[in-house]
């Protein structure tokens, strides 16, 4: 089986990338690494290798524009990995999420249990988003009012529903495994989402095509999460940009 792990890089630490990239490698199956650095120098050109192919375009088109020039740059493949590059597999994670898409053709994309470093669960499944739900999250102190309360409480699943696999609307975009026929059926990512909302957008449009979007807990993988759209205002901009233009094309405001 051939797998391609596409990581999007953008002056990340180079200890912590490594760790990324052999976290994937480990394994029986053809594995290959594609890395698309968006930095501006390219001093992570180190980490190239037998199996880790490196790129650099400092000109930066954004998260979705750099996976979609790995997939095709990349080896042919049966299933395409978006991989965070501070993103890590436990051992034998891969291999139990290939076995659920090789048991389930209909399996458009899968994720697993996504944990912080100190193992516990980032609630990162979501619904279809709406405007009020996404003000809520923003800005916590709107989360008291019934009518933003209301909107979260039907935007996110609660923990006891981590616990079993299922059909979802929408998996994080820090960690997606996705047939390649699905990949190319769809046309990969929306490029006009430069960051945010691409996740939202590409599980759409997987739905749209006829394929589920799944979550199986028993593949555990280890995420070093920061949250970006809350820390800078460049982040935050980025974050309102891709909101209404998600918005402008699907609907689903309210």
């Amino acid at each position: 089986m051939r797998l391609v792990s596409s990581i999007v890089l953008y002056k990340n630490p180079k200890e912590v990338m490594q760790k990324a990239i052999d976290s994937f490698l480990e394994g029986k199956d053809d594995r290959r690494v594609i890395l698309v650095d968006h930095s501006p120098t390219n001093e992570l050109a180190s980490l190239a290798g037998k199996q880790v192919t490196y790129f650099h375009n400092p000109d930066n088109p954004g998260f979705g524009a750099g996976h979609n020039f790995a997939f095709a740059n990349s080896p042919e493949s049966d299933y395409f990995i978006i991989q965070n590059p501070d993103v890590f597999l436990d051992p034998g994670s891969m291999e139990l999420l290939l076995e659920k898409l090789n048991q389930d053709q209909n399996i458009g994309i899968i994720t697993g249990k996504i944990l912080n470093s100190d193992r516990t669960l980032q609630k990162l499944l979501k619904k279809d988003p709406n405007i009020l739900a996404l003000l809520a999250r923003r800005f916590t102190s709107l989360s008291n009012l019934s009518i933003f309360k209301k909107a979260l409480n039907n935007f996110e699943f609660d923990d006891m529903f981590y616990e079993k696999e299922n059909t979802v609307p929408v998996i994080s975009g820090c960690f997606m495994v996705i047939p390649s026929t699905v990949y190319r059926e769809i046309k990969g990512f929306d490029e006009r989402f430069f960051l945010y909302f691409e996740d939202f957008d590409l599980c759409r449009k997987i739905r749209e095509v006829g394929k589920k979007v799944y979550y199986f807990p028993n593949a555990s993988i280890v995420h070093l999460w920061k949250r970006g759209a809350h820390s800078s205002f460049k982040h935050l901009f980025y974050f309102t940009r891709s909101m209404f233009q998600y918005f402008r094309k699907w609907g689903g405001w309210f």
